[in-house]
């Protein structure tokens, strides 16, 4: 396919960004002292319940959402340590091929639990809530804007920040070969078709 004179490929949509292999989550790394700082005065968390403090990775052949924004902000465990995530709401998803684990310490050793599903029939959920620490992916967006205020982010609904926050949305986001770590995971509807759990010393992590 044939460029125009600016480096963009002839009949690309001009509302679509395609960055490969692009750490989505990099808020944390945009002013990340003064950001955060500013957040923790605030007293600004993310999930509404404690979390554990483990890693949780998430990897996908594809994620397709439907209105996304995401913003910096902090996840708290019992013990009231702070953990910086970027809050990612996505307004509807489908997913295939997806693959969760996180790796437990025991007494025994470390045991890893995990859960396949979405390889023959998409998992779709809405009001998708990742609360991620790193993202890479072949990213693509529709109708992106950086920079935003977290406060006026308005492509997912409660997928606001804190006033004068940094933010980013899109009336669509597209990862393709995602590898992600999260501390939390919510949604008002989840569905994961052909679900496959299992939970021991030999099962490995998804990466």
């Amino acid at each position: 396919m044939a460029d125009a004179p600016d480096g963009v490929p002839e009949g690309t949509p001009r509302g679509r960004t395609r960055w490969r292999r692009f750490a989505l989550v990099a808020l944390p790394g945009l002013g990340a002292a003064g950001l955060l700082a500013t957040m923790g005065y605030q007293g600004l968390l993310a999930a509404a319940f404690a979390v554990s403090g483990d890693t949780i990775k998430v990897s996908a052949d594809v994620l397709d959402a439907r209105g996304f924004t995401q913003f910096g902000s902090f996840d708290q465990t019992i013990d009231g340590t702070s953990l910086p995530v970027a809050v990612t709401t996505m307004e509807s998803v489908e997913i295939h091929g997806l693959c969760q684990s996180t790796l437990l310490e025991t007494p025994l050793g470390p045991v890893t639990v995990r859960i396949t599903a979405g390889h023959d029939e998409p998992i779709t959920g809405s009001s998708v809530v990742f609360d991620a620490e790193e993202f890479t992916a072949d990213v693509e967006f529709t109708n992106v804007e950086i920079g935003r205020d977290a406060s006026t982010l308005d492509k997912a609904v409660g997928g606001q920040g804190p006033p004068g926050g940094f933010g980013q949305q899109a009336d669509t986001l597209l990862l393709v070969d995602l590898r992600s770590k999260l501390r939390a995971i919510t949604a008002a509807h989840l569905r994961l078709p052909d679900t496959h759990f299992a939970v021991g010393f030999d099962v490995p992590e998804c990466f």
